[in-house]
């Protein structure tokens, strides 16, 4: 079972080291403080600046749309995530025993047990074989046929093919974990430096950039999985992290910005509420109406 979304789960909304400094005041513990001077969630919860506790399931996000640890944000109100079944946490992480499914905010769905889903970067518990079943890849039990190869699952590999080193299997199939075809041979993926896995996917704390796992979620840095970057800072159209929430910049994470009079259109913050332009948040205008089909004032 790889650890990249056990990894990703327990990081919860941890901070992003160079994204945040640290400082007292959020019930009585140090909690991190973006830039801009806003306070994101810990584990156990937050306070946005007028004092009203956030961040936990059930109550509103914290500031940037932040929750704490198997959480997440959704319509502003923190909710459980992580477990079979629940919205993915942030980074589409969920917890042991499940992967993210189901587009870009997902589902975490049960996986790794044959008949299951395969988990994050193609694993399968027992030594099973994870296979392309119409559109999902699904685990294959250790000792049991890999449809369409012939062979007899074992350790990964289907036999004569889709293990590491190993020949791919039909329709460029690799079967191991953390593995991906290239030149008709399965090579590691997933690692840093290596190429990406299958669905542009990494290893915990990288994310996929010029088909490459590279470090992510910093100012400059790719960005992770899920389109998510650290504390204060929105994954740009470029797909690198950077400062947002001004206009001109990228949006802050749940597509936001920073005032009022900005809205989110091409993953950056741009002016709106007057006729020609963006509709704002909740497709309002500040003058006019808001056409909700084309997201313009008119």
């Amino acid at each position: 079972m790889p650890t990249s979304f056990m990894t990703a789960f327990a990081r919860g909304a941890s901070c992003i080291a160079g994204a945040v400094i640290l400082a007292a005041g959020c019930g009585g513990t140090s909690s991190p403080v973006i830039a801009d001077g806003s306070v994101s969630a810990p584990s156990d919860g937050g306070t946005l600046p007028d004092s009203a506790a956030c961040g936990l399931p059930g109550i509103a996000c914290c500031t940037g749309n932040v929750c704490g640890a198997s959480a997440t944000c959704a319509s502003n109100l923190c909710v459980a995530c992580g477990g079979p079944g629940q919205a993915c946490c942030t980074g589409r992480a969920c917890g042991p025993g499940a992967t993210c499914t189901s587009g870009l905010d997902g589902v975490c769905a049960a996986c790794g047990s044959a008949g299951q889903t395969c988990c994050d970067l193609g694993a399968c518990a027992g030594g099973g074989c994870c296979v392309t079943a119409g559109i999902t890849r699904t685990c294959v039990g250790a000792a049991s046929p890999c449809p369409g190869s012939g062979g007899t699952c074992a350790a990964g590999s289907c036999g004569a093919c889709g293990g590491l080193t190993q020949p791919c299997c039909d329709f460029g199939q690799c079967t191991a974990s953390a593995t991906r075809c290239q030149g008709n041979t399965c090579i590691a993926c997933g690692a840093s430096g290596q190429v990406c896995c299958p669905s542009e996917t990494c290893g915990p704390g990288l994310g996929c950039s010029g088909n490459l796992c590279v470090p992510c979620g910093g100012a400059g840095q790719a960005c992770c999985a899920g389109q998510t970057c650290g504390p204060g800072l929105g994954c740009g159209e470029s797909k690198v992290c950077a400062v947002c929430g001004a206009a001109g910049q990228a949006c802050c994470a749940g597509n936001t910005c920073g005032s009022a009079s900005l809205a989110c259109a091409s993953s950056t913050c741009v002016q709106c509420g007057t006729p020609g332009l963006r509709c704002c948040a909740g497709n309002t205008c500040t003058v006019g109406t808001c056409n909700p089909g084309q997201r313009m004032c008119k």
